[in-house]
Parts: structure tokens; C-alpha cells; sequence
């Protein structure tokens, strides 16, 4: 016997309502056409690859960028998976860590932005990032 629903399945962000995150990564790198730096978050998650990018003035650079970045091991490889709301309420409002989150998955549901495979684009990362860290 065949079955057949009266409502078409559900779009990815009313299905996946909450997210595992199994590895996260950052790279940063001093931009000289900003004067500052570049911030990159590639996160590997059971919705997929997700990827942000931000930047902060010169000013604004931490004294330790492992310091900085450890805000982000309470919400890597937990677990149970959380919703995009509590993954936002680990970090204060409007901080770039923040940021980076929200803007990765907000993309969830857009077509990616690069056409290069994911190793190309890490592989140009690694060559210019004066900071590299992998929480898994």
C-alpha cells in the first residue's frame, strides 16, 4: 500500500531545527587594503559545510588569537545538538564569534559562494592565515 502526504515534506530550516557542530576552523590573516584582519570560520556540521568570513581594524586584534578562539570549544563537538539560538546565546551579543555564527548559518539554504572545491580554498587560506585553529 502507497501512501501519499497532503503536504509537500518540509524545507531544510523548519526540518533541521537544531545543529551538531563536529569541527570548526579559523583562519586569520592581516588584510592591507582594510588595515586589519580577516576572520574566516569554516564549521563542519550534520546540516553540512558551512563558511563565514568577517573583519576587524588592527586595533581590535586580540593579544592571543587561541585565547580568543576558545569561546568557540563549548558549542564544538557536544553531546547532544543545539538550536541556532542557543549556539548564539554562547557568546555575547554582536561579538564577532557571534557574528561569525549567525552569517555561516544564514547561508544554509543559499547557493554556495565559491565554485572551488573545499581543499582549493583551504589550501589558499593556509598560505596567507598568520593564525590557524582547529577545534574538534
Amino acid at each position: 500500500m502507497s501512501v501519499q502526504l497532503l503536504d509537500p515534506a518540509p524545507e531544510i530550516e523548519s526540518r533541521l531545527q537544531v545543529f551538531l557542530i563536529r569541527e570548526l576552523e579559523l583562519f586569520t590573516w592581516f588584510d592591507d587594503r582594510i588595515n586589519g584582519y580577516r576572520i574566516e570560520l569554516h564549521l563542519s556540521t550534520n546540516a553540512g559545510q558551512l563558511r563565514s568570513e568577517e573583519s576587524i581594524d588592527a586595533r581590535e586584534k586580540p593579544a592571543d588569537w587561541c585565547t580568543w578562539s576558545y569561546r568557540f570549544r563549548r558549542i564544538v563537538d557536544s553531546k547532544e545538538p543545539h538550536s541556532v539560538d542557543w549556539l548564539r546565546e554562547q557568546f555575547p551579543e554582536n561579538s564577532i564569534q557571534s557574528r561569525l555564527l549567525c552569517q555561516a548559518f544564514g547561508k544554509l539554504n543559499s547557493t554556495p559562494a565559491f565554485l572551488r572545491n573545499d581543499l582549493e580554498i583551504k589550501s589558499d587560506l593556509f598560505k596567507k592565515a598568520c593564525s590557524y585553529i582547529n577545534l574538534f
